[in-house]
C-alpha cells in the first residue's frame, strides 16, 4: 500500500501487492482483500458508521452538538474539553508507540528485532494513510466547523488518529503478560479512548458528532487493516521515501 500526502493535504492512495512464491499475484490479492473485508466488518468500524448514519435523522447531529456545548456534561467547559481532547489523543499515540516497541512479537514469544521492525512499519503505514485520508476528506467535503471560523470539520483528525493508534494497541493486548481482567480492562480502554477524544471535540465546539464518528470509522479501519496484514503475511516489509510534497510510503507483501 502506498500513500503520498501532498502539502495541500490531498493524498494519492494506491494499492500495490508484490508477491513471490508459486501462488503468485492472485493469491496475494485475495489475502489482501480478505484482510480489508475483515477490517470493514469489524464492530469497531461498522458500529460508529451506523451511529453516524442514525444522526442524519432530522437535526439530531446539530441538536446533540448544541446540547453538548451548552451543558458540558463530561468536561464542564469548552476550554477544558479542548485540553482533554489534546491530552487523550496524545495518550492514544503514546500507548501505541509503547505497545509496539515493548511487546515481543517474534517466534515463541521472543523479542525479535526483524519482527519488531515489521510491526513499526505496519503502525506507521496505518498512521500515514489515516492522516492522509483524513486531510483528503477534509478538503473534499469542506464542512464548516461549528464555530464558523474554519472549514475542514469532517472528519475529525484528532479522533481518526486516536482510533488508528488505539486499534494498533489492541493487537498487542493478548500478547502481554496480564491476567484476564487486566487484558479486558486494556481492551475496553483502547476501544473507548477514541470515543472519549471525539466527545471532547464535540463538547469543545470543534466538531459535530458525525465528524468524530467518521473519524472513528476511518482510523479503526486502517488500524484493523494493518493488524490483519501483519497477522496474515509471513513476510511484510515497509519503506518510506521523502518526496517534494511529503512522504511516499510503500508496503510489500511476500509469501
Amino acid at each position: 500500500m502506498t500513500s503520498r500526502h501532498s502539502s495541500r493535504g490531498w493524498p494519492v492512495l494506491l494499492v500495490a501487492v508484490w508477491v513471490s512464491g508459486c501462488r503468485g499475484f492472485e493469491e496475494g490479492w485475495r489475502r489482501f482483500s480478505d484482510a480489508a473485508v475483515d477490517a470493514a466488518v469489524s464492530p469497531r468500524v461498522w458500529v460508529p458508521a451506523v451511529g453516524a448514519a442514525a444522526l442524519q435523522i432530522d437535526d439530531l447531529d446539530e441538536d446533540l452538538a448544541d446540547w453538548a456545548t451548552d451543558h458540558g456534561p463530561v468536561f464542564g467547559s469548552e476550554e477544558r474539553a479542548t485540553d482533554r481532547s489534546e491530552e487523550l489523543a496524545t495518550i492514544a499515540v503514546a500507548a501505541a508507540v509503547l505497545n509496539t516497541l515493548a511487546t515481543p512479537t517474534g517466534p515463541d514469544g521472543r523479542y525479535d528485532y526483524a519482527a519488531k521492525l515489521r510491526d513499526v512499519g505496519g503502525g506507521l503505514a496505518a498512521v500515514f494513510v489515516t492522516n492522509g485520508t483524513t486531510h483528503f476528506l477534509k478538503e473534499g467535503v469542506d464542512r464548516e466547523r461549528r464555530s464558523g471560523v474554519t472549514s475542514g470539520s469532517f472528519p475529525s483528525g484528532h479522533t481518526s488518529m486516536a482510533a488508528s493508534t488505539s486499534t494498533l494497541s489492541l493487537r498487542y493486548v493478548d500478547l502481554q503478560p496480564w491476567p484476564d481482567w487486566g487484558k479486558t480492562t486494556l481492551d475496553v480502554t483502547y476501544t473507548a479512548l477514541p470515543y472519549a477524544v471525539g466527545w471532547a471535540r464535540v463538547e469543545a465546539g470543534k466538531h459535530y458528532p458525525t465528524d468524530v464518528l467518521a473519524g472513528v470509522v476511518l482510523g479503526s479501519f486502517f488500524g484493523e487493516l494493518s493488524n490483519n496484514l501483519l497477522d496474515s503475511y509471513d513476510n511484510v516489509s515497509f519503506g518510506a521515501t521523502p518526496t517534494e510534497g511529503g512522504v511516499l510510503f510503500a508496503m510489500t507483501l511476500r509469501f
